[in-house]
């Protein structure tokens, strides 16, 4: 009775035969007046179907089972609660009733929920950002990338998440990824405009300028990296161009 959690035994058709004092308080009426009610009375509707379906498995198990869901408060406000319920045997052992144990799990929920909006944002920003990005994990497979490094490189999201970011890379970049820059990242944890080509879907060549940051777990293990590469393919082109032309008038000059 004097228990903080909410404490209840009802029939197997739901209907409450017991309620302690933190049961009434949630629901904001009497002892006398809850008994006799049926549970699912305290449950939005659209939440009922759930609620009598994870019942009935009590039922056809007998198992202890755990649940959650949404309740209407006395304020008329809907809670969320973590239900665990099993079923009361007589001496014939006999499913006589269901016997449950309630908490106030709204706060949780609550942010649980701001998490998950949070998480949402933060992809939407990352993936719409006008960047070439992509997050690789330990393994270097990639995670996530930007909107702007699949233009750049002509592929759909479906078809980079879950790959390799070497399979991206130029041979000559791969290899020179694998002896060179690899190692000294994982030292360090970082490593800064490194000078890649990457193949672009078509097969054509991009120059790219890498920048990235590794992030580890409390033991210190990698967890995944974010990386910015920068598009310097114009750039070497024209770099390319003006050192011809300076070739051509030394040339012309001598």
């Amino acid at each position: 009775e004097d228990q903080t959690e909410l404490i209840s035994l009802s029939t197997p058709e739901g209907i409450l035969t017991f309620v302690n004092a933190a049961y009434s308080r949630e629901y904001g009426k009497p002892t006398e007046q809850i008994v006799g009610s049926s549970l699912y009375d305290y449950v939005p509707d659209s939440e009922r179907p759930h609620v009598r379906a994870h019942m009935q498995r009590v039922l056809n198990t007998r198992e202890t089972l755990q649940d959650e869901n949404r309740t209407i408060a006395a304020n008329g406000h809907l809670r969320w609660m973590a239900w665990t319920n099993r079923v009361v045997l007589n001496n014939r052992g006999e499913v006589t009733g269901i016997h449950s144990v309630g908490r106030d799990i709204t706060e949780r929920k609550l942010a649980e929920e701001s998490l998950k909006e949070s998480k949402h944002r933060l992809r939407s920003l990352y993936e719409s950002t006008p960047a070439m990005l992509h997050s690789i994990d330990q393994h270097g497979i990639l995670l996530t990338v930007s909107d702007t490094w699949l233009a750049k490189m002509g592929y759909t999201r479906e078809e980079v998440i879950g790959r390799s970011s070497a399979d991206f890379l130029a041979p000559s970049s791969y290899e020179y990824a694998r002896n060179v820059v690899l190692p000294r990242y994982l030292l360090t944890g970082r490593c800064d405009n490194i000078e890649y080509q990457m193949v672009r879907k078509d097969g054509s060549l991009i120059d790219v300028r890498l920048s990235a940051i590794m992030e580890k777990d409390s033991a210190g293990l990698p967890v995944r990296s974010l990386a910015i590469l920068e598009d310097v393919t114009e750039k070497h082109a024209v770099e390319a161009a003006l050192h011809a032309n300076q070739e051509r008038l030394t040339l012309a000059t001598q």
